[in-house]
């Protein structure tokens, strides 16, 4: 791999979600409010070692605004492969080590090993056990419905910091129910698109280019924020 792309899920373990708690602080923000002013929110914070710092909000916008645009960035590449030409591909393992970042923090689609050209009359095609469980669709097709279900596992994983491998979801329990009891965050707009793109019924899910217009309202409303040093 080129020295300069990096995994997503390797940037995420390296980047500090402003929707969560960073991988290097251990405990979120907001914990302690040391202050306002015109440069923003600071808190205090503890790193994993113990150390004591103080975090100011801005940071945080902007890396929040960078995940942002990097689902935007996977959201605009899916859009392109299933709906940008006469015949359409369907990636079949979009999961997040296929998704790759380039040194301005660009995200790519990788790994088309299993991917399948479709034909606009043949959306769907049945499959077996390609894929990776935890982002396979339950209707068991390699279709465009089915890789707006795999985005949406990825863009809840993102947001809450849990993975579908977790032990807590070895049971009945699944990430879309655990969300859908216990989350709470202003980031509820992402995880509705999450919860959207991952319904049950491939019908029932939404089309990838309206997750883009939603996605690109919410990035340019953190861009603006952070501007702003909230």
């Amino acid at each position: 791999m080129d020295s300069h792309v990096v995994n997503y899920r390797e940037a995420v373990q390296s980047l500090a979600l402003g929707f969560s708690s960073s991988p290097f602080i251990h405990h979120p923000i907001g914990t302690t409010l040391l202050g306002t002013g015109g440069f923003g929110s600071v808190y205090k914070s503890a790193l994993f070692d113990g150390t004591i710092v103080a975090v100011k909000v801005q940071c945080f916008q902007k890396i929040r605004c960078r995940m942002q645009g990097i689902m935007l960035d996977v959201a605009w590449a899916l859009a392109y492969l299933l709906h940008g030409q006469s015949k359409f591909v369907v990636h079949c393992d979009l999961k997040p080590s296929n998704i790759l970042l380039d040194e301005d923090m660009i995200a790519h689609i990788g790994d088309f090993g299993i991917a399948k050209m479709l034909i606009k009359n043949k959306e769907a095609t049945q499959t077996k056990t390609l894929g990776t469980l935890g982002y396979i669709a339950p209707e068991g097709t390699m279709s465009i419905k089915a890789d707006t279900y795999s985005y949406g596992i990825i863009l809840l994983e993102m947001i809450t910091r849990k993975k579908t491998s977790d032990d807590m979801f070895a049971g009945e329990l699944t990430l879309r129910q655990w969300i859908n009891v216990s989350f709470q965050n202003k980031m509820m707009e992402v995880v509705d698109d999450g919860l959207r793109c991952s319904k049950e019924l491939p019908n029932e899910r939404i089309n990838i280019k309206d997750v883009i217009v939603k996605l690109d309202k919410i990035k340019l409303l953190l861009s603006e924020n952070g501007n702003k040093g909230i």
